[in-house]
């Protein structure tokens, strides 16, 4: 028995040298050693590692890519630490993908890549940028693609899709439509339309697109449909579901440059309100306005004027006869300040009374002063109230540069302006040095004469 435990001691410090550096057999690619990552012999074959080594340091990333038709599940994987442990941070594997069909030429692919993954969706177009798609595939497998017919489902594709310059027919719209074509060189150009209507009348697409639009697979074969399409307020092109209408409406307004409009479109609906706002420090005499359009008959000539409203401070609507601009807020007449040497007064005006509230004047020192006149530090603040005023700031020292501004919380700067006060009057300060200065040059004579009258004595 005592034989039994003595080979028991020697075999134990042995087996584990043995042992030691073996891989946990769960660990997925930790390492072998303090701070470094392996690649776990059970990840798929068909991964393909830049740079190939035995072993990664701690936060070394690692380019992944696989044979054949196949592409890694993410691009990049890194050797990171958890606790203890150091690990992968991503478990990769090999993905089918489809190479990009080569059809028509004209074909134009979102998005456009080489491959795409099982499953990936992929927008057709014949018409560059953000025009009508001619159909949604995905890919299948590495040598099938399926087909989004209209009504949502998924199709095997025929052998290709193509685009097609067959022009749609007239489409039956408002009679009080006129269509003018753009006269292009590009044939597939010449299917956008611009749409015009009567004075006094907007149409509900002003340019539209005729687009051919796969429909289903019938006999192996791609059915097309004529759609079309109109471009929105962003520009984008929406599919016309209905009829294109000549409707009761305004143009955008020709204001001022500054407005912003909200929702900020080309064309306004009869009765549609419209936001407007300014940039900081301005406001327009209206915040809301709205679209109204009246049949006018203008000696045997018959249309519809338009017209804007706005609504008042009392909140009734009344009628726009002129530009909208943007206002100060604020009005601070140059020509009413006042400067002394003590003091500096201006005189203000809040134009819009609901927009100043809170408002809030300061003066300051400007910048430092210097002996032998220095200046102390002036802590004017006051609230302004109501819709005028005025605005002191003292006492203040002579000809020096103060700073004064008013503001709206929470930083909003309404007005700004640097005044350097008169110099008239002598402070203390001053005298005391000029004093000091007389004696100096009198001492300075003095002695001098003294000098002399001692030489000649002589």
């Amino acid at each position: 028995m005592a034989l039994q435990w003595m080979l028991l001691l020697l075999l134990t410090p042995l087996l584990a040298a043995q042992n030691r550096g073996k891989p946990y057999p769960n660990n997925y690619g930790q390492p072998q050693g303090r701070g470094k990552c392996k690649i776990p012999s059970d990840w798929d074959p068909k991964l393909r590692f830049t740079p190939r080594r035995s072993d990664y340091a701690l936060y070394e990333a690692v380019q992944l890519s696989c044979v054949g038709r196949f592409a890694p599940s993410v691009p990049l994987i890194q050797c990171i630490s958890r606790g203890a442990q150091t690990l992968w941070n991503e478990t990769p594997t090999c993905k089918e993908r489809c190479q990009q069909p080569q059809w028509d030429s004209q074909l134009h692919f979102r998005p456009n890549q080489r491959f795409y993954t099982v499953s990936e969706e992929v927008t057709l177009s014949c018409f560059e940028n953000d025009a009508p798609p001619l159909a949604v595939i995905r890919c299948a497998n590495w040598r099938n693609w399926q087909v989004l017919d209209i009504s949502g489902k998924w199709h095997r594709l025929p052998p290709k899709l193509s685009c097609t310059t067959a022009k749609c027919p007239k489409p039956e719209w408002d009679a009080r439509l006129q269509i003018l074509e753009n006269e292009t060189g590009n044939p597939q150009n010449r299917e956008e339309l611009t749409l015009t209507c009567p004075k006094g009348l907007e149409p509900s697409f002003p340019e539209v697109k005729c687009a051919k639009e796969f429909q289903q697979v019938i006999s192996g074969k791609p059915v097309y449909v004529d759609a079309w399409w109109g471009r929105s307020s962003t520009g984008a092109w929406t599919r016309i579901e209905g009829d294109v209408l000549c409707m009761e409406g305004c143009k955008r307004p020709q204001w001022d440059s500054r407005l912003q409009l909200a929702p900020d479109l080309e064309n306004y609906k009869k009765n549609e309100k419209v936001m407007l706002s300014c940039p900081q420090g301005f406001q327009p005499l209206f915040t809301e306005i709205q679209c109204q359009t009246q049949f006018q008959d203008d000696y045997g000539t018959f249309g519809y004027e338009e017209f804007w409203l706005g609504r008042d401070s009392r909140g009734a609507w009344v009628p726009i006869h002129s530009s909208v601009e943007c206002i100060e807020v604020l009005q601070v007449d140059h020509e009413t300040f006042e400067i002394s040497s003590t003091s500096i007064k201006l005189k203000w005006t809040c134009r819009f009374p609901d927009a100043c509230q809170g408002m809030r004047a300061m003066c300051l020192l400007a910048a430092p002063s210097s002996p032998p006149c220095e200046a102390e530090e002036v802590d004017a603040e006051q609230m302004l109230h109501g819709q005028e005023g005025t605005f002191t700031c003292s006492p203040l020292q002579p000809f020096t540069e103060y700073s004064v501004t008013i503001d709206l919380p929470p930083n909003t700067t309404l007005f700004s302006w640097f005044f350097t006060t008169q110099e008239s009057g002598q402070t203390v300060g001053q005298w005391h040095w000029i004093v000091i200065g007389l004696v100096v040059l009198l001492v300075d004579r003095m002695v001098v004469a003294i000098i002399l009258w001692l030489v000649h004595s002589r």
